[in-house]
């Protein structure tokens, strides 16, 4: 369970409304049913991106209509979603690849 979970475990909120049993209970339920809310919710795992393409390498993407263009990898963008190539697109395009 996440810390939502366990801060809602505790009771620390309920207390403050010690002097105040209507409204002390009237908050529990409200905090339990965000409790269940809370835990029944479902969270789509993150996809982390992946790359093993070096700088300096040229990838082949076939075009729609059947053409190959060629991209340059120039570098890598990091962040939370992972690695990514960052590439140039070179002015080449044809049906057969080059060697």
């Amino acid at each position: 369970m996440g810390h939502s979970a366990l801060l809602l475990d505790s009771g620390v909120d309920l207390r403050r409304w010690d002097n105040d049993s209507k409204l002390q209970a009237n908050r529990g339920v409200v905090l339990e049913r965000l409790r269940e809310q809370l835990i029944s919710t479902k969270v789509a795992p993150t996809f982390r991106n992946s790359s093993d393409w070096a700088i300096g390498s040229v990838q082949a993407y076939q075009l729609t209509n059947e053409e190959f263009c060629l991209l340059r990898v120039i570098g890598h963008h990091t962040d939370k979603g992972g690695k990514s190539p960052v590439a140039e697109l070179l002015d080449w395009v044809g049906t057969e690849l080059p060697s």
